[in-house]
């Protein structure tokens, strides 16, 4: 009898987990949440949203699926590896402009590693993460074609999924102009399309390099609609990996017409596309910004080159320059290794660096979607800010890995 009920507790553990496993895939790229604007939350009086702690409904999502899987999340913290890096990044907390804040980042760095120990899992059905990414990817690319036909976020239930209200007319709104003709970048439900169109890079170069026994309909769809997501937001840096990941992809292809017809047809036909959406404008001092934001960050990493400012302290330091844009609100430098070495201070981020290149290097072709990461990473800094971007690489982090460390 108690073999029956620990056999029986076993399957409705297991189904709780795919349940779960489900709805926080499903829920990935939406940001409903309650955000809590403490003392530490302003800089010079003003708020700053990257500085309030938050409760996302993925955050409670992620809290269950961790009581569901225990034994992983052991697992994970007893990796020596991730031992060590916890280790370093406590340090950073003794130096941080803002200990409150740094340990709420903290937090999010335990949770990040327990949901990449989890999706590693043998018992996280791939199939089941496949599927949800398919219906949330296909929920989104109706919010975007809706958003770029109204021009307008589409408001009523979708706000309960984290739209943010949208229109051409409301400032800093992320915008388009083709041939001299302005339009909204869509967002989904995403805070910014750089934002959306990263996630969906790093999904479509994980699905076109990592085949799985599904049907084969889902599948291209699932690849189609990720190419389509990253293509409509007019995020450049996006495209661009769109572009060199699915040319790598057809080059490789040894079965794409007899004499490489086919091949041909599509190249061009991407190219045409992406050529298309590449050129609009959009911000015109998008570049003198970035360009600002780095050179204060290399002032801030010359200044605290051992330990950092401290780990999410960032903005604090930021916040002690000049502001030269008037409508430009105080955000992280887009540079996700500057950012790092700002917070942690050279030698923590370099062994971090170490540990990232030295997996690439023994993963090669399964490690492309962390090269995307890296590229779109580059020029922006959602990887490790935003809500939807941060647990999708606990989520890569899983699925590419069985020992990643």
């Amino acid at each position: 009898m108690p073999r029956t009920q620990s056999s029986q507790q076993r399957k409705l553990t297991k189904r709780l987990s795919d349940i779960l496993i489900v709805l926080f895939v499903f829920f990935l790229p939406t940001q409903l949440g309650k955000h809590f604007f403490l003392p530490f939350s302003y800089i010079s009086g003003v708020r700053v949203d990257y500085l309030a702690p938050a409760i996302y409904v993925t955050d409670i999502l992620a809290f269950l699926l961790i009581l569901t899987h225990l034994n992983e999340y052991r697992a994970i913290l007893k990796n020596k590896t991730v031992q060590m890096i916890l280790f370093l990044l406590s340090l950073t907390l003794i130096v941080s402009l803002s200990r409150d804040f740094g340990l709420y980042k903290f937090l999010k760095v335990i949770e990040l590693l327990a949901i990449g120990g989890i999706f590693a899992s043998p018992q996280t059905n791939k199939k089941t993460v496949f599927y949800a990414f398919f219906w949330t990817a296909l929920l989104q690319l109706y919010i975007v074609l809706m958003q770029m036909v109204s021009q307008h976020s589409l408001g009523g239930d979708f706000y309960f999924l984290g739209e943010r209200p949208l229109t051409l007319s409301m400032p800093g709104i992320a915008k388009a102009a083709i041939d001299g003709v302005q339009m909204l970048r869509p967002y989904g439900t995403f805070s910014h399309p750089n934002s959306m169109a990263g996630f969906f890079v790093a999904i479509y170069a994980y699905y076109l390099f990592h085949r799985l026994e599904v049907k084969p309909v889902a599948y291209w769809a699932l690849i189609l609609i990720s190419a389509a997501l990253a293509v409509f937001s007019f995020s450049k840096i996006a495209i661009s990996v769109f572009f060199i990941v699915t040319l790598y992809y057809l080059m490789k292809q040894k079965k794409l017409g007899g004499n490489g017809s086919l091949r041909m047809v599509l190249i061009t036909i991407i190219t045409f596309v992406c050529a298309l959406f590449f050129k609009a404008s959009t911000d015109p001092l998008t570049v003198s910004k970035r360009l600002t934001l780095a050179l204060d960050s290399i002032s801030i990493i010359k200044s605290h080159w051992l330990l950092g400012v401290g780990l999410g302290n960032y903005l604090y330091a930021q916040g002690e320059f000049p502001q030269n844009y008037p409508s430009f609100i105080l955000q992280p430098v887009h540079n996700i290794v500057l950012l790092t070495a700002a917070e942690l201070g050279i030698p923590i981020s370099s062994y971090l660096l170490f540990l990232i290149f030295r997996y690439i290097s023994k993963k090669r072709m399964i490690a492309l979607p962390i090269l995307c990461i890296l590229a779109t990473g580059m020029f922006d800094h959602y990887w490790l800010t935003l809500q939807q971007n941060w647990l999708l690489l606990g989520v890569m982090w899983g699925l590419l890995n069985t020992e990643v460390l």
